[in-house]
């Protein structure tokens, strides 16, 4: 069972303890702080944080029953009277006050009754408290809202301030402790425990690497100010250097934002956000609503990371990191093991996080695993090997090649057809090639090469009539136009006519030249860039003749790279 507490004033004299204004996040915490009319309380049992349902419209907190609460009050404050609103958290057991400080009570004596029968309110008066208060319940688990009565009469020292607001912070965080009241002297706690003039004494700022409850007293001679408190929540980052894997979700659970640390197989523990959960031990309960989530902290990964859910939901959840989202898998019914889907979402973000959330009405949802894994530090690439002519068609289905940093012996070309000259032109793509497009790959025959893949989308060729294959295919031989042509022996070849089949990750010419049924039946392949010997050419020597890469006219070209009207072709 669980308990919070916060405090807001009904009147100049009166605080209200209620879980509606509770800075405590932590479904863990045992200790709690709050402010109520501008001074400073806080709570610790043994037990976690967990709220009840509202009473006046005002969220009640749930007492574990036969346990001790104690109650900090602040300096100066002289407790009164206790005034309890709620009810037994059961069907047919009611819960009554059994104890405040020493003074037990029998179970008739101040009751709360059933939640069948609704909630009422009793008040215990005649008392004069200061420092602490301890309340027990008895009976069922009380649901309850406590409104202290009484009279403060202000220290003469200042309330210590903190630099840093109370809350949730990514990494170590620095805090600084000031005082107005000139001359007073600082003492201060990380663990909860209320401070004293016997305390760590104040001297420099504090570095906070972990969650705590920080408090903070200022003295002035012997006069002690009201004690200053603030509840922090460090998520320290995951340097992710190896896979990791979280599979026991031990959460009190809430219906509120909440942080709680969760570990590794490896025994490492990381501060999670979580939030509309039940309690969980191993599988996490998410109570699927459109606010059920768990969020990571910071994941630091060189080369980006990958995250697998193992989950069973009925509800529409997705897994994002950052912009990137990919809907989780629903059920017909969901197994409480928190098996049967997953969902895998990777990115090359260096540093983010990741959250697994709810995007639908309520319905069941059970995690049982979450895999972290490293993207790995070699760079994906794509194997190719050419043909013996050192040519071959090239393209990918759903990776981007990167041709802009450039491949050591092959280059890229893209190949548009000209009805002017009856040629393919051939113009080296030096980009990064969008996944679903062709290119011609020229290097070394039989040549092997490993194309680098890029994380960046790419661009599809501005002018390119090189249709991508990205499935094993054959493609059936046209009878009009467009007509395919196929790449062979350095030149494009029309279909035969039963087609022509391809592997996966080639490519073929489309363009609206005829198939001929005699002559010239092969489509000649000529370069945009110029030849390195060719500027040594005339223009006079240019017009219909052919050359050799050395400039040297050739009569009877045999096959070959020639120059023809200061352009590259192939024979």
């Amino acid at each position: 069972m669980a308990m919070l507490l916060c405090a807001v004033f009904a009147n100049a004299e009166d605080y209200v303890l209620s879980g509606a204004t509770s800075t405590t996040t932590d479904s863990k915490a045992t200790t709690w702080t709050f402010t109520s009319n501008e001074l400073n309380f806080s709570i610790s049992s043994s037990k976690g944080y967990s709220t009840g349902n509202k009473v006046d419209d005002v969220a009640t907190i749930k007492y574990s029953r036969n346990t001790d609460f104690t109650i900090a009050l602040p300096t100066g404050l002289t407790v009164t009277s206790v005034k309890i609103n709620g009810y037994g958290n059961d069907e047919k057991t009611d819960a009554y006050v059994s104890k405040i400080n020493t003074t037990e009570y029998g179970t008739t004596d101040y009751v709360l009754p059933n939640k069948t029968t609704g909630a009422s309110t009793t008040e215990i008066t005649g008392l004069s408290i200061t420092n602490s208060m301890i309340i027990r319940f008895g009976g069922a688990q009380a649901c309850a809202i406590i409104t202290l009565s009484g009279t403060y009469e202000a220290p003469s020292v200042a309330t210590p301030e903190f630099s840093l607001e109370a809350g949730k912070y990514d990494g170590d965080q620095t805090v600084e402790i000031k005082c107005s009241t000139d001359g007073a002297f600082i003492y201060y706690t990380t663990d909860g425990e209320d401070p004293t003039n016997e305390s760590s004494a104040y001297t420099e700022a504090i570095t906070i690497s972990k969650n705590c409850t920080l408090k903070a007293i200022a003295y002035s001679g012997a006069d002690a100010s009201q004690i200053a408190s603030a509840i922090y929540y460090i998520a320290q980052p995951i340097n992710l250097s190896s896979a990791m894997t979280f599979n026991t979700f031990a959460v009190d659970g809430n219906n509120d934002e909440f942080y709680s640390n969760i570990s590794n197989t490896s025994g490492d523990s990381y501060l999670f956000t979580f939030q509309r959960t039940s309690k969980s031990t191993t599988v996490l309960n998410l109570q699927s609503s459109g606010a059920a989530r768990i969020e990571s902290p910071l994941i630091k990964s060189e080369n980006g990371f990958k995250v697998t859910v193992t989950y069973s939901t009925t509800a529409q959840f997705a897994l994002s990191i950052g912009d990137e989202s990919v809907n989780a898998d629903k059920a017909s019914e969901a197994s409480t093991d928190g098996t049967g889907n997953t969902v895998t979402l990777s990115t090359t973000s260096t540093s983010a996080s990741f959250k697994f959330a709810c995007s639908s009405d309520k319905a069941a949802c059970y995690v049982s695993s979450i895999v972290i894994e490293p993207n790995s530090s070699e760079a994906e690439t794509v194997d190719v090997t050419l043909a013996s002519s050192g040519w071959s068609t090239f393209s990918s289905a759903d990776k981007a090649i990167d041709f802009a940093t450039g491949v050591v012996g092959v280059k890229a070309y893209t190949a548009v057809y000209s009805e002017d000259n009856g040629n393919v032109t051939m113009t080296e793509f030096t980009g990064i090639l969008k996944a679903g497009n062709g290119v011609v790959l020229i290097g070394e025959a039989n040549g092997e090469y490993s194309l680098p893949v890029s994380a960046v989308e790419g661009t599809a060729p501005e002018s390119n009539d090189l249709v991508a294959v990205t499935s094993a295919t054959t493609v059936p031989c046209p009878t009009s136009a467009p007509y395919y042509y196929a790449l062979s022996g350095g030149k494009f070849h029309p279909f035969d006519s039963e087609g022509c089949t391809f592997a996966a990750g080639k490519a073929y010419l489309k363009c609206s030249r005829e198939y001929q049924s005699s002559g010239a039946k092969a489509i000649d392949i000529v370069f945009a860039d110029d030849a390195t010997a060719i500027n040594e050419v005339s223009a006079a020597q240019k017009s219909a003749k052919i050359y050799n890469l050395q400039g040297i006219e050739v009569q009877n070209p045999t096959n070959g790279l020639y120059i023809k009207n200061g352009k590259k072709f192939i024979k």
